[in-house]
């Protein structure tokens, strides 16, 4: 009981370094949760994928092509490009390769660009 006190008496006279360790470790379990959620997510959507991906095609078939399409300049953020192209790379690629699609990844320079696919 005397801890309990001793700890409540801390906490009382150090508000501000309790309330920040509090949001600290908030925001750690929120930022975990959302990972292990991500990871989750990621493990079903291969799970699904790769079932289609096992499917046997003949020889002279050819592999189904997706072409992506990724546009920074209608976000007109040039900045953010490369963390969209991170994105793309770390959840969405994967999922397509396991699926047994071959991706070609065009990423658009001007307004027009998109236009000559």
């Amino acid at each position: 009981m005397a801890f309990v006190i001793r700890f409540a008496k801390g906490v009382r006279n150090h508000w501000k370094k309790s309330t920040f360790l509090a949001s600290a470790v908030a925001y750690g379990v929120s930022y975990s949760r959302e990972k292990y959620e991500i990871k989750q997510l990621m493990r079903h959507y291969c799970t699904e994928a790769s079932r289609y991906g096992d499917v046997q095609i003949g020889v002279n078939q050819r592999l189904q092509k997706v072409l992506v399409l990724l546009n920074p300049a209608a976000n007109r953020k040039s900045s953010e490009e490369d963390f969209f192209l991170f994105q793309f790379h770390e959840y969405c690629e994967p999922i397509l390769h396991l699926a047994g699609f071959e991706v070609e990844i065009i990423k658009t320079d001007s307004e027009g660009h998109a236009r000559r696919y």
